[in-house]
């Protein structure tokens, strides 16, 4: 189980939850879990998820033999084959989830299935495996604000049309994914280029901290503004909208201080700076959500920060890169 339990990085299953549930909040400004829609959402991401991590071992299996003999597929704890059929398996069943809940759903997994299996096979090298990582987050993202837009609930009257705004957190979050793996590919020097991942943590930061000002759709927001629930709660709009930058500040906080006082990068160094940006993830969602000035993006956020202590329990018996 623990074999298992790391080839499919089971400590990051919290961050790939929350894509879909702050997208979901994010795209109307509510979210309703009553009904089987979001569940099914948060099974087929958790599916696909895990299923490219699975595909991602197999695929590396040579060279984690030379570079990591202790991963699960060169230690012999599970068989190459066996990681291949429990992958395709799990990328199938998230598409067909996803799909079973709305063309739009199933279109955004479908992208970031392609996007994991891409990567895996062939889309290796300094910018395209960046790339890639990225475009299968920010799909993932893509897939929880389609699933908002479908059966989420307006805060602004009626339901909320697609607008450009929906977009913008989705840039965002491709450029944080984008520098985090560029920081990835410095732990095994599979560049020739010295470690020098000072500029590509900066990049992720700066996306980090921009991430929450996303402005949300159909919300128009000035200081004397206040929004109300569907159950009458009062909710300051200013508050609420300075909590989710402070929060994102806050995280960015350790990594900076990290990139301040190294001058000589080394693989140590380099494994903990990405541990910092990808325990992070959970917060990125989690002001977004917050961000949405809602009382159900408040509810999300809590929840999805609630993750955070079960992922830095989860990554020491599976750690997540």
């Amino acid at each position: 189980m623990k074999a298992w339990g790391r080839l499919l990085r089971l400590s990051l299953a919290p961050s790939a939850l929350a894509d879909v549930a702050a997208g979901a909040v994010f795209a109307q400004g509510g979210f309703h879990p009553a009904g089987r829609e979001l569940w099914t959402m948060l099974a087929a991401s958790a599916c696909v998820y895990h299923g490219g991590m699975a595909l991602n071992d197999w695929s590396d299996r040579e060279h984690d033999a030379r570079t990591r003999p202790d991963r699960p597929i060169p230690s012999g704890a599970i068989s190459a084959r066996a990681a291949l059929v429990v992958a395709a398996l799990l990328l199938v069943l998230g598409v067909a989830l996803a799909w079973s809940v709305g063309p739009s759903t199933g279109a955004w997994t479908s992208v970031a299935a392609a996007g994991a299996i891409a990567y895996d096979l062939v889309g290796r090298g300094p910018v395209l495996g960046p790339a890639l990582l990225a475009l299968c987050r920010a799909a993932n993202l893509g897939s929880g604000i389609a699933l908002g837009l479908l059966h989420g609930t307006s805060h602004v009257g009626a339901p909320v049309e697609v607008q450009y705004a929906h977009l913008v957190p989705l840039v965002f979050y491709a450029a944080y994914v984008f520098g985090v793996s560029r920081v990835g590919r410095m732990e095994d020097a599979e560049d020739d280029a010295p470690i020098e991942p000072a500029p590509w943590i900066l990049l992720a930061l700066v996306a980090l901290v921009a991430l929450p000002w996303s402005p949300p759709p159909g919300l128009a927001l000035s200081a004397a503004q206040l929004d109300f629930d569907s159950n009458g709660h009062l909710l300051p709009v200013v508050v609420l909208r300075w909590s989710a930058g402070l929060l994102a500040l806050a995280a960015a906080y350790a990594p900076l201080r990290l990139v301040a006082r190294t001058r000589t990068w080394t693989r140590p160094l380099v494994l903990r700076a990405m541990g910092l940006l990808l325990r992070r993830l959970l917060v990125l969602t989690g002001s977004l959500a917050l961000a949405t000035c809602t009382l159900d993006g408040a509810l999300v956020a809590a929840a999805i920060l609630a993750g955070y202590p079960l992922s830095f329990a989860l990554r020491k018996v599976f750690p997540p890169s």
